[in-house]
Parts: C-alpha cells; structure tokens; sequence
C-alpha cells in the first residue's frame, strides 16, 4: 500500500484502501479475544492514548473514519507490543562484497496469519523521509523497515530488563520507530534519537545503514548501543549491557546468531 501526503491524507488513503480487511480483522478479534482480555486491553490503550503524538492521533482518527473501524480499537492495536524477534547484522570483512547485509526475524508462530494481517506500508509524506514499514492491519507504527536514505532498522522485546519496566509517560517502541524513520538520515543519527525518547516498554533495536550497524538497548529510563570491530552485531530479547539488564542473558536464539556468524564468516551474501 502508498500513501501520501499529511499524516489525516495517509491515514484516509489506509482506512478506504484496506476497509475490508480492516473491518474482518477487527470483527475477529470482538469475535474471538476472550471479554476480560479485550476490558484489559481497552484499559490499557485509554491510559496512554494521551502519550501519542499528535500526528498519529490524527491519522488513528481518519482510518476510523474511513474504515468504519472504532478509534479505541485502533489506539489499544497500536499500544501492543512485539513479542520475540532476532536480528544479525554483517559487513565489511565477515560479508563477500564488504557491504552490509541486515536480517530480521520474528521468533514466533504466526500459524499463517501473516498472510492475512499482514501488509507492507510504503510511506510518502509531505513532510520527512519517505518509509518502507512492514507491519499488521490497523498499525500505523513500524517494527520493521528501510527508509529512503538507506537506514534498515527492527524492534525485538526486552525480557531481562532492570525495574522499572514501564514507563507510563513513554509511547510503544513501533510508533516511536516510525516517527524516528521519518526523520534520521543514518544509522547513528536514527540511535541517537532513540535514545533521547521516553519508551513505553524496555526494547532493543537494531538499526544499520551502509556504513554499518548498531543495537540500541532502550530501558525506560537509561539506554544504551553497542557495535561491533568485526562486521558482526547481534541482538535477541535480552539486554547485555550490565547497566540495564537485571541477569545475564544465555539466549539459545541470540548464540545461534554468533555461532553461525563465524561458521560463515567473510562468506555472507544476499544469494546465500
């Protein structure tokens, strides 16, 4: 889907282009989420619908309006965060060509229901760098996606971080993540940015450009990144700087990455 223009012009271009979809996702989930589960999740979107910006208020309100799909169901999809993720970045020496190759993987099963919910957003706004996003129906933010300077980027959920482990003042990861997109010219600026914000819940980002990568570690009141000497950067759903994490992480997931990393180093290639 391309949408263009102000974020009210994008959000009505969404709501009318994915109606269909929009309405049988969101009748499904009235169908099918058991009543204390969807009283919690309306609970919870109410309380931080105040934290969003005000842009993306205005575009949650012109889906609804031209989808028919309630805002309050739109906010409380959009307050949801991510569950299991992995993502390996490689470049210079451990890739064949020396240039930068950045995988992203979601952990969990889907059971097929990504070819259903889910959807590739191309962003075009009048104002800000234009956003490939992929994401689910009804998500305006992004958990994973490539701006058209080149800067890659994808969120995975922190399990180990220190107290506090939320912020009632800070905004879900994907929304942050998007509205950082819009903005940062590479990977470092895209860090950077990060870091100054307030997060809902602790996170960890991967974000890479041609230059190379960097994970960003997002506590809800500290963060920070770490690189790597040798073209290989790995993250899972554990912090590893001993500052923010409350426990060292043995992620089978995030070890796997490493392992295979040196098996194949200086022999990474799209093809491969």
């Amino acid at each position: 889907v391309h949408l263009y223009g102000s974020p009210e012009e994008m959000g009505e271009q969404y709501g009318s282009l994915l109606k269909p979809r929009l309405q049988l996702v969101a009748a499904c989930v009235n169908l099918f989420m058991p009543a204390d589960k969807k009283e919690k999740a309306a609970r919870f979107a109410e309380a931080l619908e105040k934290n969003l910006p005000e842009e993306a208020r205005t575009e949650l309100k012109a889906i609804a309006r031209a989808s028919g799909v309630p805002y309050a169901t739109l906010v409380a999809a959009n307050v949801t965060p991510n569950i299991l993720c992995t993502t390996l970045a490689v470049w210079d020496k451990a890739t064949k060509d020396g240039r930068l190759i950045f995988g992203r993987n979601s952990d969990y099963p889907a059971f097929g229901l990504e070819k259903v919910i889910g959807v590739i957003v191309v962003y075009h706004p009048d104002r800000g760098t234009p956003l490939i996003s992929v994401s689910y129906l009804g998500m305006i933010g992004s958990s994973t996606g490539i701006n058209s300077k080149g800067v890659a980027f994808g969120n995975m959920l922190s399990l180990n971080a220190r107290h506090p482990r939320t912020n009632p003042d800070g905004l879900p990861i994907q929304l942050q993540l998007r509205r950082v997109a819009h903005r940062a010219q590479s990977a470092e600026e895209f860090a950077r940015q990060l870091l100054g914000l307030k997060h809902l819940i602790p996170m960890n980002v991967m974000v890479a450009d041609d230059k190379g990568a960097v994970a960003v570690e997002l506590g809800v009141d500290a963060g920070e990144t770490r690189t790597s000497r040798n073209g290989v950067l790995a993250a899972s759903n554990y912090f590893l700087c001993p500052r923010l994490a409350s426990y060292p992480s043995e992620c089978s997931r995030y070890l796997s990455l490493i392992r295979s990393a040196k098996e194949h180093f200086g022999a990474y290639d799209v093809e491969a």
